[in-house]
């Protein structure tokens, strides 16, 4: 069986409810929702406020990995 697989050239906080949406699933219950942030200072360190949009769409809490 194929993966469908989504893509975005946009790395922001409204492309990821983009994506998670395109998805159309609700997800019951407690969610957490993991994530990897990378370190304050580094190219690719993603700030609170970047994933608190998603956050809020499945009403989760962050669990840092």
């Amino acid at each position: 069986m194929a993966a469908t697989v989504y893509f975005t050239h946009d790395v922001s906080p409204e492309s990821v409810v983009a994506l998670y949406r395109k998805l159309a699933i609700e997800l019951p219950g407690k969610v957490a929702v993991k994530v990897h942030s990378g370190e304050r200072g580094n190219q690719n360190y993603l700030t609170p406020e970047f994933w608190k949009p998603m956050v809020d769409e499945v009403h989760g809490t962050i669990v840092e990995c």
